[in-house]
């Protein structure tokens, strides 16, 4: 019942580290662990360094985010027309400014979507005779 591992458990063997030459616990290849995992970053180098505190999309640009899909989950579920739903984000447009490039709704429309709108438009369906 009484297992060794649980009542002593495995210690690093003390000694004298090859770089800093200080008495520690040693990690592996004779050094101890702030040395060997000195050596471990150098080893990677630049290619795994990653800038946490400056992403992609901000913290506070995440939120807006949530919020302007919350809000169009919201809108769809309460059923409004599409008049009343673009009164509703030409309200809320102004607080979603900082994410404005990022969204679609924001207004702007590159050359691709008027071409494809213009498209539609002439186009002939049995639906809508042509004009």
């Amino acid at each position: 019942m009484d297992d060794p591992r649980l009542t002593n458990p495995p210690t690093r063997q003390e000694g004298e580290c090859h770089i800093c030459e200080e008495t520690r616990p040693i990690q592996a290849l004779g050094l101890c662990v702030n040395c060997y995992r000195k050596m471990e970053r150098a080893v990677k180098g630049d290619r795994f360094l990653v800038d946490r505190h400056s992403g992609v999309i901000r913290k506070d640009h995440q939120k807006l985010h949530k919020l302007h899909a919350d809000l169009m989950v919201v809108l769809g579920k309460l059923g409004l027309n599409r008049k009343d739903k673009d009164a509703v984000v030409k309200l809320c447009r102004p607080y979603w400014a900082p994410i404005a490039e990022q969204l679609r709704e924001s207004g702007a429309e590159d050359e691709s979507e008027k071409k494809s709108r213009e498209q539609n438009k002439n186009m002939f369906t049995v639906h809508k005779p042509a004009s």
